[in-house]
């Protein structure tokens, strides 16, 4: 897109962070999340919790990934984000999962 000179907006972004998620590409999605962070897209809760949502799912396989999904939540917090009810079920789940609570 960006050799086209026609630049991803946020909903491009949230979109790519989705599907890799989805697909399990955890280093290119916090890829993405860091480069929307650098470029200062307004990280938005939909966005925040498509984050959580991803890296508690795929905690069940990789563990170490239990770790960030709670710093995405914290932040979430301290920001004043609303984590939605899915995203609350699936911490804890992860956390029981995890034999962390």
């Amino acid at each position: 897109m960006k050799e086209e000179k026609c630049m991803p907006d946020h909903i491009t972004y949230s979109t790519l962070l989705h599907g890799l998620l989805k697909w399990g590409k955890i280093e290119a999605a916090l890829s993405i999340y860091k480069e929307m962070l650098k470029l200062e897209f307004g990280v938005d809760e939909r966005m925040m919790n498509t984050l959580l949502r991803g890296l508690c799912r795929l905690s069940r396989k990789q563990k170490e990934l239990l770790q960030d999904a709670y710093q995405v939540f914290v932040k979430m917090r301290s920001r004043k984000l609303v984590v939605d009810p899915v995203g609350y079920e699936l911490v804890i789940e992860a956390f029981c999962s995890g034999n962390k609570l």
